[in-house]
């Protein structure tokens, strides 16, 4: 994997600035060990690995995409605000180039997605939270 750009500021622990910024930019950002290159989510400023400190905030080459790991397809809830997306797939997507795992929602036909299929980033960055959901991007061979 190339990495594209590297801060050279301080990470705080807790502080999803960065990644939030990297959204809004339709890019994917996380943290990463500069003395082991161990990916490190969710941001803190030590290495969880060798206990350094020279953690750094990495951004991801653009069309990084990533695989459905695991999913579940929600078909009730409680929420009002969510009652308009039913049903719709909620996913564990492993971020291709990294050992990180995100939660999102896969946009798609809740029939068509499977463990295994591709996905491509659909960034949602004009709001306050910005987030990733995922749309099908390549299928595995069923």
């Amino acid at each position: 994997m190339t990495e594209v750009d590297k801060s050279t500021s301080s990470v705080i622990a807790g502080d999803f600035t960065p990644y939030l910024e990297a959204i809004r930019n339709d890019r994917i950002s996380f943290t990463r060990c500069s003395t082991c290159q161990t990916w490190i989510w969710p941001p803190t400023n030590y290495c969880p690995r060798c206990k350094e400190n020279s953690v750094t905030w990495v951004t991801l080459p653009e069309g990084t995409g990533g695989t459905v790991f695991s999913f579940i397809i929600v078909r009730h809830t409680t929420i009002p605000e969510f009652k308009d997306l039913l049903p719709y797939v909620l996913g564990i997507v492993s971020v291709d180039g990294t050992d990180i795992r995100l939660i999102g929602r896969v946009l798609c036909v809740t029939d068509d997605v499977a463990i295994g299929d591709g996905l491509a980033p659909s960034f949602e960055g004009e709001r306050d939270d910005p987030v990733i959901n995922w749309n099908l991007a390549r299928q595995r061979t069923r």
